[in-house]
């Protein structure tokens, strides 16, 4: 699979955010903020269980720039102002349903300075061409010929026998053959890898006591360790042992910070977390993931023969929080509908398949996610599974993906009406752009096929009036509204099965 192809099956699970970082609510923009959290369905069979749960992975990466980079070329500059000096960043989690979360890993844990990059490449083309042939002839002339004489006494006579046996065999035979092939393979396999950690700057990660919330803290390493040297006698200065001064300081020049506080932070972070569900579930499965970055700054400025350097507070820090909002993990974790034949797995049977909640009332919501992962109906309006009454009208939400521009889909309803009520319809909206009708009047087991109705969702046939497309590459919704044609008599429906296959 291609590096484009692989990118791409990501961004199916993938939700993405680019957030500036502002001190306060209203306060200046200090860095930006690129996250990208991908979901994945998972069930957790562990200690003979069966308990449905998610795979969250995070990639962060914060860039925040130095606001007065020096320019290149020679410089004596005297001091060195508000450069960034230690990173913070901190995350937490929250979910609903009781789930338990366990942070499974976080990197970078520690980082030291290092930078490493590696390339490889390897190709081969391989060429071959036999021809073969033989031939010759054989004969074989094998006479045989035998005496077998025996002899014994019966009583006082002598008795014996003497037989012969004579055989002939002759065999004249030709043979030619001829035999040619070639054969030609050519493979070419390329892998690059780039690991760019952190020049002059360290890192350390690490979690809270349930083993849920990771922060990682940056900070400048060389010439001068603000992590470890950050006390301060008269509470404005840090007192820097004197082998840093000797960094820091050449005769009456100021040497400069790291190369990263001079020009600015660019750093990536990664967490995995698993969620899981052991309590059962009652509603939307959601996660929130709340972020509080702050960026310390420094300066360093000549004090006569030695160095005055100062390192900003927690109160005086840049700090920004952002959150995702609540992510609905089963929609993000759908797989893409792979193909449109009977097996494709994009298909629910209400009897037959486990719903995530069932509808236990009209007013009661519902979901269900199809065996393959790749379809999900939610909704309410059933008093059972999946009858109504028509207390209140039912409201059904389709969602899938679709990964293809060119294969025609429908969507396939198995359904009826009982026999003491009257006809419905079902208002359905495409991703709430196309809409249409389908009117159901059918009892149960009539022909079988009048049963099934379909909404066609491509149909790529230009030459036809039903040419149309109303599916999107990514995530489709379908939504449907169900509705007796007479309310003033008593209605039932019932919805048997749903699936999305070949128009």
């Amino acid at each position: 699979m291609s590096t484009g192809m692989a990118e791409t099956l990501r961004s199916f699970y993938t939700y993405f955010e680019n957030t500036d970082l502002k001190n306060g609510s209203s306060g200046p923009v200090f860095g930006k903020s690129v996250a990208r959290y991908e979901i994945y369905r998972r069930i957790d069979v562990t200690n003979l269980n069966s308990v449905l749960g998610y795979m969250i992975l995070m990639q962060q990466r914060i860039i925040i720039p130095n606001n007065s980079p020096p320019a290149p070329g020679p410089t004596s500059s005297s001091s060195y102002e508000n450069y960034p000096a230690i990173l913070l960043n901190e995350i937490k989690i929250g979910t609903n349903n009781n789930a338990t979360v366990l942070l499974k890993k976080i990197f970078p844990r520690t980082l030291n300075s290092s930078v490493s990059t590696s390339t490889s490449s390897s190709s081969g083309n391989t060429r071959s061409t036999t021809h073969e042939n033989s031939s010759g002839s054989s004969n074989t002339n094998v006479n045989t010929f035998g005496v077998n004489v025996n002899a014994g006494f019966f009583g006082e006579l002598p008795v014996g026998g003497i037989s012969l046996d004579y055989s002939h065999s002759w065999e004249d035979s030709k043979f030619k053959s001829a035999a040619s092939g070639t054969g030609q393979s050519a493979a070419t396999e390329t892998g690059e890898s780039d690991s760019m950690s952190v020049k002059d700057w360290s890192s350390y990660g690490y979690t809270d006591k349930d083993s849920v919330a990771p922060t990682w803290v940056w900070g400048q390493s060389y010439p001068w360790d603000v992590i470890l040297f950050n006390q301060s006698s008269d509470g404005s200065n840090i007192d820097l042992p004197g082998f840093v001064v000797d960094r820091m300081l050449n005769g009456k020049l100021v040497m400069p910070p790291s190369q990263l506080s001079l020009f600015g932070l660019d750093f990536t972070m990664q967490a995995v977390w698993l969620v899981d569900y052991p309590d059962g579930i009652t509603a939307d499965e959601t996660i929130t993931i709340s972020h509080t970055t702050s960026s310390y700054t420094a300066s360093h400025r000549a004090s006569g023969d030695s160095i005055a350097a100062t390192l900003q507070s927690a109160s005086n820090a840049n700090q920004a929080q952002y959150n995702t909002g609540a992510l609905v993990l089963s929609q993000l974790a759908l797989n893409p509908i792979s193909k449109d034949d009977a097996g494709n797995g994009a298909a629910i049977g209400f009897l037959a398949n486990s719903f995530t909640y069932p509808p236990t009332a009209s007013t009661a919501n519902f979901k269900i996610v199809s065996p393959a992962n790749n379809v999900q109906v939610d909704g309410n309006g059933f008093d059972a599974i999946m009858t109504t009454s028509f207390k209140t009208n039912p409201v059904l939400n389709v969602t899938f993906k679709i990964a293809d521009t060119s294969v025609e889909y429908s969507l396939y309803l198995m359904h009826w009406i009982n026999a003491s009520g009257g006809p419905c319809t079902i208002k359905w909206t495409v991703n709430e752009k196309w809409n249409g009708y389908l009117y159901i009047d059918s009892l149960e087991g009539e022909g079988g096929q009048n049963n099934v109705s379909s909404i066609d969702l491509r149909n790529k046939d230009f030459t036809s009036i039903n040419f149309h497309d109303y599916l999107l590459v990514g995530t489709n919704r379908v939504q449907m509204v169900i509705e007796p044609v007479n309310a003033q008599q008593s209605n039932s429906y019932t919805l048997f099965a749903l699936a999305i296959g070949q128009s």
